[in-house]
């Protein structure tokens, strides 16, 4: 017989949300460092081809947010692979750590085990 341990899990709960609202204000302070290089980009001598990769990376991790919370589990997969395709960007080319997006990954790892699993035979 199997095992029916979140049959009574609700689709979308307070804590759904929560996680969720959460990992989007952590994106926004991760798109704030990357919105700072762009305007300053000319001064410190970051190529723009590098700041724009960083902000199609960014449009598409908020694509990827948006695809869990429509239950898609592409987005459960890319979203953390581009969370660290992101910081090994910052971290390989600018030679720095963006603490930001290290928040984030981990606050997303988080939510997926405390939210995410549970309703993941609602995920398509």
């Amino acid at each position: 017989m199997e095992n029916q341990y979140f049959e009574t899990v609700t689709k979308k709960s307070k804590s759904f949300y929560f996680a969720i609202i959460l990992t989007f204000v952590l994106f926004l302070l991760m798109l704030n460092t990357d919105l700072a290089h762009y305007s300053q980009h000319l001064d410190t001598k970051v190529p723009t081809w590098f700041v724009s990769l960083l902000l199609v990376i960014d449009t598409a991790i908020l694509g990827c947010l948006a695809l869990v919370y429509f239950y898609r589990k592409i987005g459960v997969y890319l979203f953390p692979v581009l969370v660290l395709l992101h910081h090994l960007l910052y971290e390989f080319y600018l030679s720095t750590t963006l603490l930001a997006g290290l928040h984030l990954l981990f606050v997303f790892l988080t939510a997926g085990l405390l939210v995410i699993i549970p309703r993941w035979k609602s995920y398509k």
